[in-house]
Formats: C-alpha cells, structure tokens, sequence
C-alpha cells in the first residue's frame, strides 16, 4: 500500500489508448477536481484495475461516442469512473458483470478474446481495500462503471507543519526583508500546496 497520484496513472492510461481512440473517432473528456489527486492503495493492483476499466470503455464504445474519465473528491474519498457511449449493460446482466468468468451474451459478440475474469479480479482486489466498485448502464446508450478510493491528505499535514515551523524561525529573527520575502513566498506557492519547496529559497 503506498500514497500515489491516481489523476496522473490515468492520464498516463489515456495516453496509452491515444491510437485505439483516434481510430474510432471518440469525444474524450477528462475531468478532475484537482491536477494531483493522491490515494492511498496498491498502486500496481490499482493501475491494473483502472486499464481494464479503460481498455473495455474504448472497446465497447461506439463509433464517435463520448468517452470520458473523472476522477472526484467527496468526503475523505476519492471517486473515479470511466464512461464510455455503446451498447451498454442490459438491465439482467448488471447484477452478474462482477462474477467470475460471466459474459453477456452480447460481449461475446464484441470482445472474442476476453476471459471474463476483469471485473471478477477487479471486485475482488477492491474488496481487499475495504471499497467499493459499482457500476450503471443504459442499455443501448453507455455504460460507467465508479471506484472509491481513500484519499490521502497526509501531503498537506506535512505542509502545514512545515509552514508552522516556518512561520516560528520568521518570528524569531523578526527581520524586515526576510519576512516579506516570507509572505511572498507563501502566497506565490500556498496555492501549489507545496509549502516544502520554499525552504530552497530561503
């Protein structure tokens, strides 16, 4: 388990579609609450997850449709989901996508290849986190299948105390120069959330 930029693995995921994409014509949106959006999870378990996810939303997707992922922070938690514009999940089939080696009758028609473990391994490695993947599906219209993650805040602790042992050496040596070069600092980086990074300029 490890703290790792979830917005950064799917981009990179995105990235690595570009020509399976391009080739059909697809709308895509990425949305994200925040350029760095960091979880606290296996990473590799998790990248393994989120390319399947991916992969299976270009592969069912139709041609020129909306192709979209958004990544979400609620709560202490982070919401990821990968919607994709095809054919769907029918209403029947929604209950068994994360059982072991189910395929719709459907699916079997689109992905020849596929073994229908994905979904299967994918509850299983999320069940492991103490979390939750779920999906929602229009028959015939698109189909978004949602992961929660923690999220970690741990970052921005180490910040604030570090701006509060900052703020303290400021104090005591209450000179001008330094405490206005003190405050431009913070204000120039306190919206990166990257307080650390003013320790090399003073």
């Amino acid at each position: 388990m490890e703290s790792f930029d979830i917005a950064e693995m799917a981009r990179e995921i995105l990235i690595s579609n570009e020509q399976r994409i391009e080739k059909k014509h697809l709308d895509v949106s990425f949305e994200c609450d925040n350029d760095r959006m960091f979880v606290y999870a296996d990473r590799d378990a998790i990248y393994q997850i989120l390319y399947n996810l991916c992969d299976n939303a270009v592969k069912f997707s139709r041609d020129g449709g909306a192709y979209k992922i958004s990544i979400i922070a609620k709560a202490g938690k982070v919401y990821t989901s990968v919607y994709n514009e095809g054919q769907g999940i029918a209403d029947d089939d929604i209950d068994y996508v994360f059982d072991r080696f189910y395929k719709s009758d459907k699916s079997r028609g689109l992905d020849k290849t596929g073994t229908g473990l994905g979904l299967y391994i994918a509850k299983t490695i999320i069940d492991a986190h103490h979390e939750e993947i779920w999906v929602r599906s229009v028959y015939g219209s698109f189909a978004s299948l949602y992961l929660r993650f923690r999220r970690r805040t741990i970052r921005a602790a180490t910040s604030l105390f570090r701006l509060r042992r900052l703020n303290k050496i400021c104090q005591k040596i209450k000179t001008k120069d330094f405490t206005k070069k003190f405050k431009a600092l913070i204000k120039r980086f306190s919206r990166r959330s990257n307080v650390g990074v003013i320790l090399l300029y003073i």
